[in-house]
């Protein structure tokens, strides 16, 4: 596995799940080559002169992409910075009990600067490592080759512990180590070949390894497979699922919406708590998140949940907070006032853009409906909601005819919604993976 010009490192024998789950099948790259192309020399015997022609097979993304995956899974830079200094703890302790079981029966000349490596070690000195090794051009090597020894200690380290560890990387998932070089590497694609296991008889070039990846992975099923989205309703569904795809295409495989017009499933707050409570009493065991409107009613929902135990894998969330909708015009007893809408009227309408929603070069107004006794507030909603979906679809349209056009449009308030669905469980997802390492 390659990002840009640094091995990042593989496993003999196998693609390792963890990270073949980090693509998707749409990532798959092959190319036939005859076996005198200069680009297949490093895959085949130079000594075969009879070879026929072969795949070379590899799946890439971009390092946003893959940091966006990852993040979707919970390995956060955050979260990879403190598992990396719980590991080096872990590590440290390890070592020194190793030690102490072999004292005596080591030579006299023995040397191991790993005791002092791991004292001082840190994620930024790791990473500073990374880099060195990318700058040079240098490989992974054995702690007793030659030709470390005009290096500093831990290059040395990182490089000879390589085969042990991922250049000496302290943890236990192996995905910490892609997302911290992604911050050696933000611009470059992360290539894992697959050429040799297609050559060695492992796989053939049309398998789907992804689809295989995902079924090895049953124990690690809550952070691989795709996360289930619940909505108000089919309208917010049509519009975060197809934004979705326009904002975000990689991740949009990693998420399942509620098909309401298939299913017949009835739409509304209440009715999306009642499908929560249900769904907590089954003990699924697929993530999902179910999203509320901003609104009075969607707060009320929310409040019939809080008696409700939930389960890790069950997140209840509100539309956040959304900048315009803190002075936004509404129509009451009083005529149109500018009022903050937040929590009161933040439907799905309101964060579809400024652009959508102005019309005349006046911005759709909310106007309030029903009284909410347990809240003592008013429920509002956005006036001629159709005329402002009909001007959303054609800005959806047009960045999928042309995604060069997105930054054409205001997508500010659809990257909040989908900013807080992307980072559901990161808490859970941190505790879970310091956990790991403190075992």
């Amino acid at each position: 596995m390659h990002l840009g010009p640094l091995y990042v490192g593989g496993d003999k024998g196998g693609v390792n799940p963890l990270l073949m789950m980090l693509f998707r099948d749409s990532d798959k790259r092959i190319r036939r080559l005859q076996p005198t192309d200069p680009d297949a020399a490093k895959y085949i015997d130079p000594d075969i002169t009879d070879r026929d022609d072969i795949d070379i097979v590899q799946y890439a993304a971009s390092a946003e992409a893959i940091r966006d995956r990852l993040e979707l899974m919970g390995f956060t830079l955050s979260t990879s910075l403190r598992v990396f200094d719980a590991a080096v703890l872990a590590a440290r302790r390890r070592h020194t009990e190793t030690m102490g079981q072999l004292a005596g029966h080591l030579p006299p000349d023995f040397e191991d600067d790993t005791e002092k490596i791991l004292a001082e070690l840190t994620a930024n000195d790791w990473m500073n490592g990374l880099r060195t090794i990318r700058d040079l051009g240098l490989r992974p090597t054995y702690r007793t080759d030659d030709k470390l020894e005009h290096l500093p200690p831990l290059i040395r380290y990182m490089l000879g512990n390589h085969f042990d560890g991922w250049y000496g990387f302290p943890g236990g998932d192996v995905r910490h180590v892609i997302r911290l070089a992604l911050e050696v590497c933000p611009s470059d694609e992360l290539i894992y070949d697959l050429t040799d296991l297609v050559l060695g008889g492992d796989y053939d070039s049309s398998d789907d390894v992804v689809a295989d990846a995902d079924y090895l992975l049953t124990e690690d099923f809550a952070v691989t497979r795709r996360v289930v989205v619940l909505t108000e309703g089919a309208i917010d569904k049509w519009i975060l699922e197809r934004s979705l795809k326009v904002l975000y295409p990689h991740l949009s495989d990693f998420y399942s919406f509620m098909d309401f017009e298939g299913a017949r499933v009835a739409g509304g707050a209440v009715a999306l708590a009642g499908m929560v409570k249900a769904f907590v009493g089954s003990g699924i065991l697929n993530r999902m998140v179910a999203l509320f409107d901003n609104d009075t009613a969607g707060t009320a929902a929310i409040r019939t949940l809080e008696r409700v135990r939930m389960p890790r894998n069950i997140v209840p969330l509100q539309y956040p907070p959304l900048p315009l909708a803190e002075h936004y015009p509404t129509i009451g007893p009083s005529g149109i006032v500018a009022m903050n809408v937040n929590g009161l009227a933040a439907s799905i309408e309101i964060y579809l853009g400024s652009d959508v929603l102005t019309d005349s070069n006046i911005l759709t107004p909310v106007q309030w409906r029903g009284f909410d006794d347990s809240l003592q507030q008013y429920q509002g909603e956005i006036m001629d909601k159709r005329a402002v979906h009909e001007r959303f679809a054609r800005k959806l349209r047009d960045c999928e005819a042309d995604r060069q056009r997105v930054d054409a449009y205001d997508w500010v308030g659809i990257r909040l919604i989908l900013g807080r669905l992307r980072s559901a469980f990161h808490e859970a997802d941190e505790q879970d993976l310091l956990a790991m390492e403190q075992v």
